[in-house]
């Protein structure tokens, strides 16, 4: 829980206006005192609260407003009780890294997912303007703006199939210096 309790406490012949920032266990205490330092906020100190018999982790008032959000990073780190099953603890593994073949990979569906809706879309406007198909009718007012909209969107496609084989062309190349370079 984050208190803002002022104080005043004299060091060095100056009074220094620190706030509290948490009241944690020793350990918890000095893990962030040592993530607020390492996050640069200079003036950090752990004390002993003998009423609430835990440790008082202050900051100067200058930081508190960046402490206090660097806290709630460390809380939700730090401070979050582990779910676990009657055996054993869950533990999700994340692998942020994105290899160079698994992009090439998803850009190049990705290219052929536009150009196949793209392709298709076009097929279907000209089935609906040579009448095998009906469903923009040729009486309605708005025929022509309707098609000459959708074909450009159905282009769009297109150009973004493209596009991505493009892109996806220059990430295969990126693929084969990793895995040449992983060998």
């Amino acid at each position: 829980m984050i208190e803002k309790n002022t104080e005043l406490k004299t060091e060095d012949m100056e009074n220094v206006k620190r706030e509290s920032l948490a009241y944690l266990d020793e350990a918890k205490a000095n893990r962030l005192a040592a993530f607020l330092k390492y996050s640069k906020i200079p003036d950090v100190s752990v004390e002993y609260d003998e009423i609430s018999t835990t440790y008082n982790v202050t900051v100067l008032s200058t930081d508190f407003d960046k402490a206090e959000n660097l806290y709630n990073v460390f809380a939700e780190n730090e401070l979050t009780e582990n779910k676990s099953d009657s055996d054993s603890e869950k533990k999700i593994n994340v692998n942020l890294y994105e290899s160079s073949t698994e992009k090439y990979k998803d850009n190049l569906s990705s290219a052929v997912t536009f150009f196949i809706c793209g392709a298709a879309g076009l097929i279907v406007l000209v089935l609906n303007a040579t009448g095998i198909l009906n469903f923009i009718s040729r009486e309605s007012s708005s025929f022509i703006l309707m098609n000459i909209i959708l074909a450009a969107l159905f282009v769009g496609f297109i150009i973004i199939g493209f596009l991505s084989l493009k892109y996806s062309k220059n990430i295969k190349e990126k693929a084969a210096e990793e895995e040449a370079a992983l060998k």
